[in-house]
């Protein structure tokens, strides 16, 4: 994954994300949140393109595919 790049969603086969199939998001990089107990979690942030943005975990990035440019 690479912070900027444009990816479109293919989770029509799951049941929680399908409602972002074939949409395009940006991904933002990296949401670190550290707890009081010394525990790190690493989440990620993306950008819905026209939308919000949102924050995913690590088991969200496989529906995502990089968009490659067309010239």
């Amino acid at each position: 994954m690479e912070v900027g790049e444009i990816y479109e969603w293919a989770s029509d086969n799951n049941r929680h994300l399908r409602k972002y199939h074939g949409k395009l998001c940006i991904y933002m990089g990296e949401d670190v949140i550290e707890r009081p107990d010394n525990v790190v979690i690493t989440n990620h942030r993306v950008m819905m393109l026209g939308d919000k943005e949102i924050i995913i975990d690590r088991t969200c990035l496989k529906y995502l595919y990089r968009v490659k440019n067309k010239k």
